[in-house]
């Protein structure tokens, strides 16, 4: 049976029958290597250290730390792709590392733009001492664009457009000509705004001359190829009555009035 103790435990008295008949006591003490004076046993094994998780890819991420710099003979480190300490898959180990050792582990096929988190556990025969703290990473994910391809304002009135798209790391998003596209001069009162946070926005404060303009968004994150997307602004005049409000006939003379 593997007893596992998390690292926000401070200690744990367990007796382990290793001396025959009579069984001592071992002690877990995190980031303390030897058990208390007349405990009989030292069965101290020190969660790992510099614990970080890189991304390597789209489906890749790679798990570093450092083992403990003293430990009992037998040590053993694994490393699991989980929530928390003792759940989830093993991707590396049981190991027995060299003290004060860095290792790396390599996680390989998992899915593009998505987080992974990690728990690297110290083994000492069955039994399981503090686990390190976790770490996590999310995968890389090429652009691609989500929002609509056309939005139509209105002359005189403020009008607004959210461009989304999806990727990791987060997106550039420009409005730059590519093929089959031509960027049109965008109208007066009209702008285009990159927000660094996978969206732009497509703004008016007044929008005239009316007309239909190209806009070719641009999506790149270095990843993969750019995601690209023709959209067509539309700006329309909202109908107005421009003539005078009133005139005057003379009776018996034909007249008009436009």
């Amino acid at each position: 049976m593997r007893a596992k103790f998390s690292a926000i435990v401070l200690m744990v008295v367990a007796g382990i029958g290793l001396l025959g008949a009579a069984a001592a006591f071992g002690y877990w003490i995190v980031g303390v290597n030897t058990a208390p004076a007349g405990s009989g046993f030292d069965a101290s094994l020190s969660a790992p250290t510099n614990v970080s998780a890189t991304v390597n890819g789209s489906s890749a991420i790679t798990v570093n730390f450092t083992t403990a710099v003293t430990q009992l003979s037998g040590g053993q480190y694994e490393v699991i792709r989980s929530s928390g300490p003792g759940t989830g898959t093993v991707v590396c180990g049981p190991e027995t590392l060299a003290t004060n050792t860095g290792s790396s582990c390599q996680d390989t096929n998992l899915n593009s733009g998505t987080v992974y988190g990690y728990t690297i556990e110290a083994l000492l025969d069955s039994w399981t001492a503090p686990a390190a703290t976790n770490p996590s990473a999310e995968t890389y994910q090429a652009p691609a664009i989500s929002s609509g391809s056309s939005t139509t304002f209105t002359v005189g009135t403020a009008g607004s457009f959210p461009v989304t798209t999806t990727g990791f790391p987060t997106n550039t998003i420009s409005n730059a000509n590519f093929t089959n596209c031509t960027a049109s001069t965008l109208p007066t009162g009209v702008s285009f705004t990159d927000n660094a946070n996978n969206t732009a926005t497509i703004a008016s404060t007044t929008s005239s001359p009316t007309g239909s303009y190209a806009i070719c968004i641009n999506a790149s994150n270095g990843v993969g190829s750019a995601a690209t997307q023709k959209f067509t602004l539309t700006v329309n005049q909202a109908p107005a009555i421009s003539s005078g409000s009133s005139t005057t006939f003379t009776v018996g003379t034909a007249g008009a009035s436009l």
